[in-house]
């Protein structure tokens, strides 16, 4: 794994058990590293996809799977998938953020979260913090 290309943490359609066109996307131009955890974590269902809120008050973790990029070309076109507009965010559904992941029992990794940025007030949790995502 490289040091310079960036990382991302996926933890919901884009995980690498599902066939949307975004998913495919993503393997195609990225290197799926492995299984990896986001602690202090919540995960929500907001319509057909979830959302992850984190807070160090959260005591749960949200699994999903880390993957290396071929370069910052990839964020940008998930940017848009994702509702993530870096100069709008308070329009933007999801905000892009850097944050510690777990990978294996003890390495951490900086790697890009795509994390809700709506109110959760009426959405169901996820109890384990893990999604499954649907076949298309």
């Amino acid at each position: 794994m490289s040091n310079t290309r960036p990382k991302l943490f996926v933890y919901g359609t884009l995980r690498s058990g599902g066939e949307h066109e975004m998913a495919r996307y993503l393997r195609a131009n990225g290197e799926f590293v492995g299984a990896a955890e986001l602690p202090n974590a919540a995960l929500y269902i907001v319509g057909q996809h979830p959302g992850v809120v984190r807070s160090p008050k959260i005591r749960g973790s949200v699994k999903g799977e880390l993957f290396e990029l071929n370069d910052e070309a990839v964020l940008a076109r998930l940017d848009r998938y994702e509702d993530c507009d870096l100069e709008a965010p308070k329009d933007s559904e999801y905000l892009r953020r850097q944050r510690l992941v777990r990978v294996g029992k003890s390495r951490k990794v900086r790697a890009w979260v795509y994390e809700y940025n709506r109110s959760v007030e009426g959405l169901k949790p996820l109890a384990g913090g893990v999604f499954r995502p649907l076949r298309d």
